[in-house]
């Protein structure tokens, strides 16, 4: 983290860093450094990205959950079948579940943030308030707009010139919990769903999650408003 007043970013693979530099969504005056133990529901290269960009922030992560295996691949075709969060996850010697085997009892004692990143697995209340500081997702739209798993489809169905990202607390309801960081876009012209997620949207979620740590006591405040109402 930087102390200078200069805007916080974290480190952003190199799979993303095509327009990665666009996306730091706020300046802040941290105190004082605050690592912090996350843990991780996702899948895919975005969620093992998310993950190099937590530890290269020098935060902890404590744990991963993600699908046994690549979209149409089984464990019969070995390691090189296995999601990549899975591959992180072993590779980095962080304890990993599969997905649906997520629950309160697998997030260890001590987890102040539980992260989403692109993951389709619901996580319920008590697994959410094992994490002391607060549960959050991050969602490739503007939410309230595009909820669900086809937010980057939809925005390319609906001519849509703006989008963004948002990083929001997870509630029972899916994409519909507080937003917690926001950031927007202009679509460049031509954009297919592919080419909006690799080129901006993948890298915007990796900035946007990369200021969750400055806002750690601010997190907390709003996750008790949650709870107390």
């Amino acid at each position: 983290m930087e102390t200078s007043g200069r805007p916080v970013k974290c480190s952003i693979p190199t799979r993303y860093q095509s327009h990665a530099g666009l996306y730091t969504p706020i300046a802040v005056k941290p105190h004082r450094r605050v690592t912090m133990k996350l843990y991780l529901s996702g899948k895919g290269a975005f969620a093992a990205a998310m993950a190099d960009a937590l530890i290269g922030g020098g935060h902890q992560v404590v744990g991963v959950t993600s699908p046994a295996c690549r979209a149409g691949r089984d464990e019969s075709q070995g390691v090189a079948a296995w999601d990549r969060s899975r591959t992180w996850a072993v590779r980095h010697e962080v304890p990993w579940r599969p997905s649906d085997e997520l629950r309160a009892h697998v997030v260890p004692d001590g987890t102040e943030i539980l992260l989403a990143a692109h993951s389709h697995a619901f996580l319920g209340r008590a697994t959410r308030a094992r994490a002391s500081v607060a549960a959050l997702g991050y969602h490739p739209s503007l939410l309230p707009l595009h909820r669900g798993r086809d937010a980057v489809r939809w925005t390319i169905r609906d001519g849509d010139r703006v989008t963004g990202g948002s990083v929001y607390h997870l509630t029972e309801r899916t994409d519909c919990g507080p937003i917690a960081a926001q950031e927007h876009v202009i679509v460049p012209p031509s954009s297919t769903a592919q080419s909006l997620w690799r080129e901006y949207l993948a890298p915007m979620g990796l900035s946007l999650v990369g200021f969750v740590h400055v806002q750690r006591f601010w997190l907390r405040f709003r996750a008790l408003s949650l709870i107390w109402g």
